[in-house]
Order: C-alpha cells, then structure tokens, then sequence
C-alpha cells in the first residue's frame, strides 16, 4: 500500500514539475545566445526589396524618402515582425512532421524509430548522403514495392524514375 502511495507522490510531483517547466518541442533560444546579424536589427521599410531606414527616411543607396504604402508592395519591419520571424524561423516545421508520420509511416509503419536509429548508429559517427534504414514491414512507394528488411536509402526515394510514373 505505501509502494503505491509512494509511486502516486512520485507520479504527481513528476507531473508538475513536468507541465510547470515550459517545456516546448522546439527551442528558441535566446537573443544573447545567437550570433548579431545586423540585418536582424534594421527598424524601416521594404519595399520590393528596397530598404528605407526608419531613422534616416533614405534608402541605403541615399535616395530621399518617398511616399510608400502596403498596396505599392511596401512592408513596416518593425520589432513584432522581426520577432514573429525568429518564432517561425525556430519553431515552424512545414509539414515535416505530417510527410514523416502520416505519408513514410514513421510511427506504426515502414520506417521505424529503432531502424532509423540503428541506420544513424551503424555511421559510427559519419555524417552521410543517403541513410539507408531497414524496412519493419512491406511497402509500395511510388510504384516500386520495398520488402521488409529491405534497406531504404534516399536515393531510392527520390529518383525520379522511381516515383513520377
């Protein structure tokens, strides 16, 4: 009785600790740990890749201000855009996890975590251009059927003749 009164302590402190920590699936870090880009800082306009300076009203190559507006193609680039660039920058995964769970099944079907990562290990700390990874069951991609425990390697997965029949 008290082995479970202890795990259920355990269980809800570890569960508080956990949802009270920010935790986030991705990071971002902070300013001070990236390296300056002034590009980064600049606070104007744009306008067809243009730059009027905010502080200047002049263009970097010197011309005087001119009138500017959203419908001309102009864009403020203020503090709020610049930090809604470095959230997408850090924290937006375009689709990568869809394409990798849902479309190569990288949950419950072919490509599996423990293949992935006994491709990974087999490089022996080598980086490479075509991870091939063990199949865990049979599947038919573009066409062409892979047999499990065939090896799938990029390359196979991207040659045009292979998919675009």
């Amino acid at each position: 009785m008290y082995i479970l009164m202890i795990l259920f302590l355990l269980l809800f402190i570890g569960g508080g600790l956990f949802f009270n920590s920010n935790a986030e699936y991705a990071l971002m870090p902070e300013k001070n740990d990236v390296a300056k880009y002034e590009a980064n800082q600049q606070i104007g306009t744009d306008i067809w890749g243009k730059w009027i300076g905010a502080e200047t009203g002049k263009t970097f190559d010197d011309r005087p201000k001119t009138p500017v507006s959203a419908k001309h193609g102009a864009v403020v680039v203020d503090k709020r855009l610049l930090q809604l660039g470095r959230e997408v920058f850090y924290k937006e995964t375009f689709g990568n996890e869809v394409f990798l769970t849902d479309i190569m099944g990288i949950v419950n079907g072919p490509l599996t975590m423990m293949n992935i990562a006994k491709a990974v290990i087999s490089l022996k700390g080598k980086g490479t251009t075509n991870l091939q990874v063990e199949l865990a069951e049979d599947v038919t991609i573009g066409g062409r059927t892979y047999k499990k425990g065939e090896k799938l390697t990029q390359a196979s997965m991207f040659l045009k003749d292979r998919i675009c029949r």
